[in-house]
C-alpha cells in the first residue's frame, strides 16, 4: 500500500512534470494540460486495472479510498507548485485550476482545463488526448504482464 501511494503521489506527478517540460517545452499550453492530467489520478480505473491484473478486490478498494483522500489534499498543492511556481503561470488569474480540480478522474481535469483555458486551448487538447493514449497503452501492458505471468510462473 505504501509503495502504491508513493508511486501515485510522489513519483507519478514528478514524472509527468518532467515529461511535460522535456517534450513540450516550446508548447506551454500543452505542457500545462499534460501536467493537469498527470496530477489527476483516475481512481475509478483502479477497479479495472485491478481486475485485469487479477488483484485483490479488498486491496483495490482500500487503495481507491486512500487515493481519494490524497487527491483532495494534494491536487491543488501540486497544481500550484508545478504550474504556478515552476512554469510561472499567472496563478491569481488561474486559481480555479488548482482549487476546482480536486476530483478523482481525468474527466474533471479535462473540464477544468476547458473551463479555465477554453475549449480550443492546447491545455484542453492535451487533457483529452492524454487519457485516449494512456488507456490503450495500459491495457496492452496489462495483457503483456498477464502473458508473461502465464509463461514464466
Amino acid at each position: 500500500m505504501s509503495l502504491s501511494l508513493f508511486l501515485n503521489w510522489i513519483i507519478g506527478p514528478i514524472l509527468m512534470f518532467i515529461l511535460a517540460i522535456t517534450f513540450l517545452r516550446d508548447y506551454p499550453g500543452s505542457m500545462t494540460g499534460v501536467i493537469l492530467i498527470g496530477l489527476a489520478r483516475c481512481i475509478t480505473m483502479v477497479i479495472v486495472w485491478n481486475d485485469l491484473g487479477g488483484g485483490s478486490r479488498e486491496y483495490g478498494a482500500t487503495l481507491i479510498a486512500l487515493d481519494s483522500i490524497f487527491q483532495v489534499f494534494t491536487y491543488s498543492f501540486y497544481a500550484w507548485l508545478f504550474i504556478a511556481k515552476k512554469l510561472g503561470v499567472d496563478y491569481k488569474r488561474n486559481t480555479s485550476v488548482a482549487f476546482t480540480a480536486t476530483g478523482n478522474n481525468f474527466e474533471l481535469a479535462i473540464a477544468v482545463a476547458i473551463a479555465v483555458f477554453g475549449i480550443n486551448s492546447p491545455q484542453a487538447f492535451a487533457g483529452v488526448i492524454g487519457p485516449l493514449i494512456e488507456v490503450p497503452v495500459l491495457i496492452l501492458l496489462a495483457n503483456v504482464s498477464l502473458y508473461l505471468k502465464k509463461k514464466y510462473y
